[in-house]
């Protein structure tokens, strides 16, 4: 029985401290009739001293990323104390490497070094449209390049919602009910402000 293979390494933050409980995720690239998509195929949160190791994994290549790390924020506010990271420490997955992996084989140091927050925000505000009354009970998610949710956020009671400490680019805005009965979806461009 051949025994499979395992990306692992570090997370550590702008002062090269660790960063413990970051989510570390890892894609796979999948073409099926001439179209590409990202399929999830496994990770985890880093221990105490900022370690992960995502195991299981067949021979293929893979793209590893650490999610955004959430600060506690009032009702419709989604701020990030650092902005998702892919490997190499590329602001999106298309800016990414993979990572190539064979038979039991583990790729070791494949460490991530977290930039402080960035200085961005999208807000907005979430009505119905028949009503054009606030929707609180709507879900707003935030899609990266390649289609992957880097975050989600429920509005405040008067459908007000923001999204703060994201990477600048392009994200795509999707605002739902939870029965998905409603959809709304807008384009936004994110662009880091000077301090």
């Amino acid at each position: 029985m051949r025994r499979s293979a395992a990306i692992s390494g570090r997370v550590l933050d702008a002062d090269g401290d660790p960063v413990p409980l970051a989510t570390v995720q890892v894609f796979e690239r999948l073409t099926a009739q001439g179209l590409s998509r990202l399929q999830f195929k496994g990770g985890g949160r880093t221990n105490d001293f900022g370690e992960f190791r995502a195991s299981g994994l067949s021979p293929g290549r893979y793209f590893v990323g650490v999610l955004p790390l959430s600060l506690c924020s009032p009702r419709g506010v989604r701020a990030f104390e650092f902005p998702n990271v892919y490997y190499p420490n590329a602001g999106s997955i298309e800016d990414s490497e993979p990572i190539a992996v064979s038979w039991g084989v583990e790729r070791e140091g494949i460490d991530f070094h977290l930039p402080r927050a960035m200085r961005t925000s999208v807000e907005g505000a979430v009505f119905h449209g028949e009503t054009g009354q606030p929707c609180p009970a709507c879900n707003v998610t935030v899609l990266g390049p390649g289609k992957l949710t880097v975050a989600s956020v429920s509005p405040d009671e008067g459908g007000l919602f923001a999204v703060r400490g994201l990477h600048p680019g392009e994200y795509r805005l999707l605002a739902q009910t939870n029965g998905g009965g409603f959809h709304a979806e807008e384009t936004a461009l994110l662009v880091s402000r000077r301090m």
